[in-house]
This record gives C-alpha cells, structure tokens and sequence, in this order.
C-alpha cells in the first residue's frame, strides 16, 4: 500500500477528534506479576548520555531515576546502543518527534540492532496521521522496524542487550517537554517476558507499519477495549 492512502477514521488535523475512546465495560482483570528485582538505587540524572554512561547495564539492576526536564528519553536507547550489544528493542510511547524517530533508526542503521517495535497511543495516530505517521513510514522503510496503534498511555520499553532483559518504565515519553519526570530500569527476564507478551498481543492485531508494508486499518479499531482484548486473550 502507497503511503498516501488514507482511511477516513474520522479523525484529523483538528482537534475536534472522535476516536472512540470506549470504557472498558464487563469489569476484565487487570494483569499481575510480580517480579524478584534487587533494592533500588536511586539516581538523578540531567540528560541521557549521562545516564547511558553512569547507569551500568549488569545482571539484577534496579535503578530509580528522577529525570530533568532537558532530558530526551528517546536518546538513551542510542546511547545504551553506542555502548553495549542491543539485539531488540520494544518501545510504547505516547508521541514523539522526528529526532526520535531518527535516533530509533541510527539503533539499527550504526549500531547494529536487528530488530526495533514501536508502540504509539491511538490519539497520537489520529492526531499525527498526515505528518509523524506518514515521516516514520517513510524513515524505516525497508528496515526491521514495525509500528502498532494501541489504545495507551504506556511509556515502557524493553531492551535485550548483552544477554540482558531490560525494561524502562514510567511517566516519560520519547519526546522532551520541559517537566521533571521518573523512571524505572530493571533487569529481569520476569518483568521483561510479562510486558513482551502485552506487547506481541497489540503487534499481533494492531500493526500498521512493518518495514515497507503499509496498512492504516487496524488503527481504527485500536482503541482501549480493543487493545485490552489483544493483550489479554490474543484475539484481533
């Protein structure tokens, strides 16, 4: 499919959107696991190189982190990828920018990393449809790199490298926005397997982009209840 189609999904430019922002209805279960990490080191760090360079990426890491706000998330996925051997990354963010967008194709282009999954909010898609969604397409065209809508406001990523399974989580995007944020990074393969298993129900059923494929349709559909369905029983 051509980057120019589009799907009328009633949503646009402006901001009058309607994107069928459903309840969640049926009472469902919230998913639970409970992970064995280490005691937590609590660091304050001012930008990602920083973080990339003092955050040593080891067996068992706990860190908790209180961010600045000149701190760019998306960049410490590049610099942890200039300093150790990162086969995959899995990243669900809200928005972002077109920085982010190439420092996620520098990971495979210059560093070598075989695999990247990016997971942006179903507000996001509607909002970005004809400028963010359409730069990504055309940047990753051809690489192994996939995109997925989902009904979400989750920020976590999730890193193999060095043998290790790392997941990044909290209130931070890819993208700066001037306000202090915190994060946790732990290794683990526990942790790491729960939130790739959410994540291969929402690629399974919501995949928009991947590679050079294009198809905008699953992205109508991908509002809350039905990104609940895909991570909970698999089912598009």
């Amino acid at each position: 499919m051509d980057i120019g189609d589009d799907f009328d999904f009633g949503v646009g430019d402006s901001l009058n959107l309607n994107l069928d922002f459903d309840l969640l209805d049926e009472s469902p279960q919230t998913q639970i696991m409970s992970p064995k990490i280490s005691r937590p080191v609590a660091v304050k760090y001012k930008n990602a190189q920083e973080t990339a360079a003092q955050m040593t990426l080891k067996k068992g890491m706990n860190y908790y982190a209180v961010l600045s706000g000149a701190f760019i998330m998306g960049d410490i996925f590049e610099a942890w990828a200039e300093r150790h051997k990162v086969r995959s990354l899995h990243v669900a963010t809200l928005g972002m920018n077109p920085n982010n967008v190439d420092s996620l194709v520098n990971c495979i282009r210059i560093h070598g990393v075989e695999q990247v999954s990016l997971i942006v909010s179903h507000y996001f898609f509607g909002v970005e449809r004809h400028r963010m969604i359409r730069y990504i397409a055309e940047e990753i065209a051809g690489l192994p790199f996939r995109v997925a809508v989902a009904g979400s406001h989750c920020k976590i990523a999730l890193m193999e490298a060095d043998g290790l399974f790392v997941t990044l989580h909290g209130s931070a995007n890819l993208s700066s926005n001037n306000n202090i944020e915190q994060i946790s990074v732990t290794e683990g393969r526990e942790l790491y397997d729960f939130n790739r298993e959410i994540f291969d129900g929402i690629f399974k059923s919501q995949t928009i982009i991947d590679g050079s494929k294009i198809d905008y349709k699953p992205a109508k559909g991908a509002a809350s209840k039905k990104t609940w369905e895909a991570i909970t029983d698999g089912k598009g």
